[in-house]
């Protein structure tokens, strides 16, 4: 039922309510004062006709009474009037009397009077004796007809007032409607959003201001929804970018909700917590700090707030993960304990971090090497103990202190200079100082400085990272001393070779030559054993004279000045394969060969080192094969020749490169044993290294050689002996059986 109705039934029913009670009491008012008055008259009529017939009753004066009855009549106000004795006789009437009426009696009330006539009667009295009665009728249709009529005007007038009350009611209930009907439909658009609908509000009554009213409020909650929406806004983007979880727990300290970053951060789900309490979350992989943890349940215990509490969890791999967690204590209205609410973060990272700087801070600590840092204005603001016990410093005695207390005015300025004109440009530095300790004696320290940048790619500070390198400083000198003196005793070793290997030409040459005279003199009739003395002889001389022949080849690869040349290796190539067709003819060898790269080096002495290798391989060719030799360089810069020869046993691998060493005797292969120790030679003077791969005796050997260009300084072998083999890193080469 709309409120119109409402009103314009509600106003209807008061008003027919109120209207019947006020018509009803009128009524009734008015009704019981005719009544009074018709009995006050018929009372004043009764005394009127008891005086009047007194006397005449007195005097049995039968014509009076009936006189005076008939006046009382003819007025019409009495329907009839009669006299009757005391015994009830009558004695005069005139009028109308009741037909029905058989017996008087009088009427007590208007209401008694059914037949439309007051019934009234009157002792007649003298000197207080009643002698008669008076009997007559009130004509009372005349009130009737006027009270009847009264009240049709009564209902009349109230029925057209109630009319008039529901055109008011209704009209108003329209225009109340209306307008709150606006405010309804208002109020519905606000609440789903629509906050810039406004209701025209024109009018000055109490609804336009309640309109207006209500539009004031509209614009303040469209200014509050706004701030509000733009902070649920703001904070639901904080909270979705926050490393934070949001949980609340019961009474028990169960948790019963958790936001839904706690999946995203944990990898956990929510599940697998709720309903279990903080202290059922912890892994047993990791120790338990029993002492925070008392803490804690002490805080839970007393509902107080607790901040940044951490523990270990385990999320669903089974990986154990650091949580830090905050809370307050919520409460009902009636100060009754309801459970905690409160913010979570995996803080893992953070703690691994914090481990992570805790061991470098330990490292740095621990470390063998001096750690210095400096501000931008070079005042020291930190050092490790290493520093100190280099130094001799106490820490307060350098913290805030210039690193040129240090200084002990045997490093070169220029080297100071360098340093800073470095670190200005943003670079790292390295280099050298000779230093001085608080004691006044001297320390090497090799240095790395560079600057240390800030977040924003600013430099803050200065790294110093140094080095004692006293005692290495100390070897290296002794080193070089003792290389200059091994140096000079090489040189000295190699000017002897050179001059005994040159002088001892001659006195060879003539041991030859007398011994053939000697022999020519002798003739053919000398005897057997003498022959044989002087082809001994002869022999001897020879062959030493290919020892000091090879010893001075040897020699003068060392002597000789080293060209830096570029040297195309196919025609150095091409060069040692010439001198060396009578031996391939010979042997009917099969030469496979592949492109090579050219180099540095010196042309003389490559060409030798190609022609030694790859004579080798003839030399040492297998008797029940014709020699097949290979010779290519892998992309790594790696030469190698491979040949299908008599092979070389692994122990013995280490033996071919040194000088005069020969695995085999001068009967089965010729030669002197010198031919690959000048070509490990001429390798290391180009600064490479030769070595060689065979799989055993009869499987045929690989050499292998590096050159990366000539080396400065002479290449002295310090290891286990000449020609060491080396296998690490050697190219796979097939070699042909």
């Amino acid at each position: 039922m709309k409120f119109r109705t409402k009103t314009v039934l509600g106003v209807a029913v008061i008003e027919a309510v109120l209207l019947t009670i006020l018509v009803l009491s009128t009524l009734g008012i008015l009704q019981r004062s005719t009544e009074q008055e018709l009995l006050n008259r018929a009372e004043t009529t009764g005394k009127l006709l008891a005086a009047a017939s007194r006397d005449a009753l007195l005097s049995w004066d039968f014509a009076t009474l009936d006189s005076i009855a008939r006046e009382a009549t003819v007025s019409g106000q009495l329907r009839y009037a009669r006299f009757v004795e005391k015994d009830g006789r009558v004695l005069a009437q005139y009028g109308e009397f009741p037909a029905d009426q058989t017996r008087f009696v009088a009427d007590e009330s208007l209401a008694s009077a059914t037949d439309g006539v007051l019934d009234r009667e009157t002792d007649i009295l003298a000197a207080g004796v009643p002698y008669g009665r008076v009997q007559f009728g009130i004509a009372i249709d005349g009130v009737t007809a006027a009270s009847a009529h009264l009240r049709r005007w009564a209902f009349g007038i109230s029925a057209l007032e109630m009319v008039l009350v529901a055109l008011f009611s209704l009209m108003l209930g329209l225009y109340l409607t209306r307008q709150l009907g606006r405010l309804r439909d208002a109020s519905i658009r606000l609440a789903h959003g629509d906050m810039a609908h406004r209701i025209d509000a024109s009018g000055t009554d109490e609804l336009a201001e309640t309109a207006r009213a209500f539009n004031t409020m509209a614009d303040r909650l469209q200014s509050f929804y706004g701030d509000l929406a733009e902070r649920e806004t703001r904070f639901r983007e904080y909270s979705e970018i926050n490393s934070d979880w949001f949980w609340e727990t019961d009474k028990d300290e169960r948790y019963v909700f958790l936001s839904d970053t706690f999946t995203t951060i944990t990898k956990r789900s929510p599940d697998t917590l709720l309903g279990r309490r903080r202290w059922d979350l912890g892994t047993s992989k990791m120790e338990v700090d029993a002492e925070t943890w008392q803490h804690h349940l002490e805080d839970l215990s007393a509902h107080r707030s607790f901040r940044d509490f951490k523990y270990w969890m385990e999320d669903d791999g089974g990986r154990p993960c650091w949580v830090k967690e905050s809370g307050v204590p919520r409460f009902d209205d009636d100060g009754h304990f309801l459970g905690y609410r409160g913010t979570g973060s995996d803080i893992t990272a953070a703690m691994e971090n914090a481990h992570r700087m805790h061991m470098l801070t330990r490292a740095v600590e621990q470390s063998p090497v001096s750690v210095v840092i400096t501000d931008l204005e070079r005042r020291i603001q930190y050092v490790n103990p290493s520093f100190l016990q280099a130094t001799g410093y106490h820490p307060d005695e350098v913290i805030g202190q210039m690193p040129s207390l240090l200084k002990s005015g045997l490093t070169a300025e220029e080297t100071y200079q360098s340093l800073w004109s470095t670190l200005d440009r943003g670079e790292q530095w390295r280099g050298e100082f000779v230093n001085r300790r608080k004691d006044g004696t001297l320390y090497w320290e090799q240095a790395s400085i560079q600057p240390i940048r800030n977040l924003e790619g600013r430099i803050t500070n200065y790294l110093g990272i140094k080095l004692n390198i006293t005692d290495r400083k100390l070897a290296e000198e002794k080193l070089a001393s003792l290389l200059d003196e091994l140096k000079r005793s090489n040189q000295d070793l190699e000017q002897f070779a050179y001059v005994a290997s040159h002088d001892l030409k001659q006195p060879l040459r003539q041991i030859s030559s007398f011994a053939t005279l000697l022999e020519r003199r002798l003739g053919p009739d000398v005897e057997q054993d003498v022959r044989d003395y002087l082809n001994f002889l002869t022999d001897g001389a020879k062959r030493m004279q290919s020892l000091v022949g090879d010893l001075l080849d040897y020699s003068r690869v060392s002597h000789r000045p080293l060209h830096n040349d570029t040297v195309l290796m196919d025609e150095a190539l091409n060069a040692a394969l010439a001198l060396l067709t009578g031996p391939i003819a010979e042997a009917a060898a099969t030469i496979e060969r592949a492109p090579l790269p050219q180099v540095r080096g010196d042309r003389s002495q490559l060409e030798r080192l190609l022609q030694n290798v790859v004579g080798n391989a003839l030399k040492y060719r297998d008797p029940n094969r014709p020699p097949h030799i290979r010779i290519g360089c892998d992309p790594a810069g790696v030469f190698f020749v491979s040949d299908n020869g008599i092979g070389i046993p692994a122990d013995q691998a280490d033996r071919v490169f040194m000088i005069f060493q020969r695995l085999h005797s001068a009967q089965a292969y010729e030669g002197t044993g010198i031919g690959l120790a000048v070509c490990r030679k001429i390798v290391e003077r180009h600064g490479g290294r030769i070595w060689l791969s065979s799989e055993g005796e009869g499987l045929g050997t690989t050499f292998f050689f590096t050159l990366p260009g000539p080396a400065e300084h002479h290449v002295v072998d310090s290891g286990a002996g000449l020609g060491q083999a080396a296998t690490d890193n050697r190219p796979e080469v097939e070699t042909t059986p």
